[in-house]
């Protein structure tokens, strides 16, 4: 094993802090990352998975509902949906 290889999530968080300092690294996300990596993960892209699609905006739409909430600042979601 290299020394990389041998490092803990723990020394790699402090690597982190020391070259970019606390305000900037988070613990919980260097330890996800670093649990990736250790598994294989090569890649920094999300993989696909099943769950909320991807949100689309259609200006059109945009517009429309910007205007009815302008028409009625207390209009429902259930009536901008209609």
């Amino acid at each position: 094993m290299t020394d990389i290889e041998s490092r803990t999530a723990q020394q790699t968080l402090d690597l982190l802090k020391l070259a970019f300092g606390n305000e900037n690294v988070n613990k919980p996300t260097t330890f996800r990352w670093f649990s990736r990596f250790k598994n294989g993960m090569i890649s920094v892209k999300d993989e696909k998975r099943v769950g909320r699609p991807i949100l689309h905006t259609n200006p059109e739409k945009v517009s429309q509902i910007s205007n009815l909430i302008k028409e009625n600042p207390r209009i429902g979601l259930l009536d901008i949906e209609e």
